[in-house]
């Protein structure tokens, strides 16, 4: 059996748009140009022989992540210690004026954004990172 598939919405992405059954059709969202909302659009399957056309709606809340925190007056507050631990070495300092998170510890730490309850998520750098 031939298929094809189709999106109503750009930032629906998918893996294939025809092929021949047994397929997995992969859905992915590319959301880097979206503003904050939510967004609606369906993926649509067309296949041959005595099969009825399935639509399938997809919809996607778009949130702002606000990665930008006053240490002077907030500490670290909105921000999590990893499993790793060691937060008790993690401090706020002013160097020339600016506040900044410095590590004074010994071995391996590290701190995010968020909550501790956050589950399968991933940072994505787009420009100019450090490792």
């Amino acid at each position: 059996m031939n298929w094809t598939a189709s999106t109503t919405a750009a930032w629906l992405n998918l893996s294939a748009s025809s092929g021949t059954a047994p397929y997995t059709l992969n859905v992915s969202v590319n959301s880097a140009s979206l503003a904050a909302g939510t967004y609606s659009g369906t993926v649509t399957i067309n296949a041959t022989g005595n099969n009825p056309t399935q639509t399938i709606s997809v919809s996607l809340t778009v949130t702002n992540v606000l990665l930008s925190t006053n240490f002077a007056t907030q500490g670290m507050e909105g921000w999590v210690v990893s499993t790793l631990g060691l937060a008790n070495d993690w401090s706020i300092v002013n160097i020339e004026s600016q506040y900044t998170v410095q590590f004074s510890g010994g071995g391996n730490s590290q701190i995010y954004a968020g909550n501790s309850t956050w589950t399968d998520y991933a940072l994505k750098c787009l420009s100019s990172c450090r490792a």
